[in-house]
């Protein structure tokens, strides 16, 4: 949990400006691509990370983001996954 919230905080460009540009643009070019399965037991912090890393409103040809998941197999709630992170997403 604890290294989920750092790069939460890390890709926080309201805070670090072009240093979390960076981190985002070093991320995404290593992984243009990213598989989430089980997405259903995401966490808030987990679909904000994915949001800024692959940035989900822009729909950006160069990045894919595929989420994988089912809500009615969401288990994990109580180690912090939330169905309605699953639901904005």
């Amino acid at each position: 949990a604890d290294l989920l919230q750092r790069l939460d905080h890390a890709l926080d460009e309201a805070r670090h400006g072009a240093r979390a540009r960076r981190l985002r643009e070093r991320i995404v070019a290593q992984f243009p691509v990213a598989l989430v399965d089980e997405f259903q037991d995401t966490s808030p912090v987990q679909l904000s990370i994915f949001d800024r890393l692959y940035r989900i409103a822009d729909d950006d040809p160069a990045t894919t983001l595929l989420l994988r998941g089912h809500p009615k197999q969401a288990i994990y709630a109580f180690r912090g996954a939330d169905i309605h992170a699953y639901r904005r997403a």
